[in-house]
C-alpha cells in the first residue's frame, strides 16, 4: 500500500461534522459477537444512513435511497451525486439492511408507490425513554442531542476506500479521543488503548472498553490507516520501554511510512 495522494490530513475547525453516539463502539462490539469479524458492510451502510439524517439535525429523521445510491452515492439531480457512498455491493446493502433492522439499530420500509426503481425509506432508530423489552440486541440509538463525538463529512468518502472495520473503527477511535473530548492539544493512544480502551493517566483505569478488536487486528488496522495517510506516530520511551504511538494526521503534517509498524 502507498500513502494516498489526495488526502492531505484532517483539520477539526475547518470541516463539517457529523454525529455518531458515545456508545458506538460498544454497539460494534455485540454486532462482532453476533455477526462474526466481517461486518463492514453493517459499519458502512450505518453511518452512510446516520450521515443523511442525522447531519442536516433531523434526528428522528428518514431518507428514502435505492441501492445503487446506497453503494455510490446518493442523487443530488439526474448528473450529480451528494457524495461517494459506500461502495458495498448492492447485495450487500440487501444483507446488511435486513440484519440491522433485525439489530434494532434501522428501521427499513419499502417504496410501495414506486416498485420500479426499489428506493427504501431509511430511519434510525431512536430508543424512546418508555420504550419495552424490544426482543432485539438494541432498542435504537439515544436521540443525539449530546453524548456524541464529531466525525468529518467527508470520513465516508475516505471509509469507501477500506475494506477492514477494525481499520474504520480504529481511527474512529481517536476522532473520539481526539476531538471528542475538547482535547486542544491532541490525544495520543498505543495500538493496546484502541484495542482494549484509554488509559487514564494513572495507568490502572480505562475510559472505556476500546474497539474490542485483539491488538494484532489493530496493528494490521493501523498500518493500513497510514497507508492511507490518515493517522500519524510518535514513540514514547519510558522505563526502559519503547511505545508507538498514533493520532490523527493533521492537515499540513506529511504521511509517514508504515512498513515497520510491529
Amino acid at each position: 500500500m502507498t500513502v494516498s495522494p489526495t488526502f492531505i490530513g484532517f483539520s477539526e475547525s475547518a470541516e463539517t461534522w457529523e454525529r455518531l453516539p458515545y456508545d458506538w463502539f460498544d454497539i460494534w462490539h455485540v454486532v462482532r459477537n453476533e455477526h462474526g469479524s466481517r461486518f463492514a458492510p453493517m459499519l458502512k451502510m450505518t453511518e452512510y444512513i446516520l450521515k443523511h439524517t442525522w447531519e442536516t439535525g433531523r434526528f428522528n429523521g428518514q431518507v428514502q435511497l435505492s441501492a445503487n445510491e446506497i453503494r455510490l452515492g446518493r442523487r443530488r439531480n439526474k448528473f450529480e451525486r451528494f457524495d461517494n457512498g459506500t461502495s458495498i455491493s448492492e447485495n450487500s446493502v440487501q444483507n446488511a439492511g435486513k440484519a440491522l433492522v433485525e439489530l434494532g439499530l434501522l428501521e427499513i420500509e419499502q417504496d410501495q408507490a414506486n416498485l420500479a426503481r426499489r428506493l427504501r425509506t431509511y430511519r434510525p432508530r431512536i430508543h424512546e425513554k418508555n420504550e419495552g423489552n424490544t426482543g432485539k440486541p438494541f432498542s435504537g440509538f439515544p436521540p443525539p442531542t449530546q453524548n456524541y463525538f464529531k466525525v468529518p463529512k467527508v470520513w465516508t468518502d475516505i471509509t469507501t476506500n477500506i475494506t477492514r472495520a477494525s481499520t474504520i473503527l480504529a481511527v474512529e477511535y481517536l476522532f473520539r479521543h481526539t476531538w471528542g473530548l475538547n482535547n486542544k492539544e491532541r490525544v495520543w493512544l498505543s495500538a493496546d488503548e484502541i484495542a482494549e480502551g484509554r488509559l487514564y493517566d494513572n495507568g490502572r483505569r480505562r475510559y472505556d472498553a476500546g474497539t474490542g478488536f485483539d491488538v494484532s487486528s489493530i496493528h494490521r488496522a493501523l498500518k493500513e490507516a497510514l497507508a492511507l495517510g490518515l493517522v500519524v506516530w510518535t514513540e514514547r520511551y519510558e522505563a526502559g520501554i519503547t511505545t508507538r504511538l498514533f493520532n490523527l494526521r493533521i492537515s499540513r503534517e506529511p504521511a509517514q511510512a508504515c512498513d515497520t509498524i510491529e
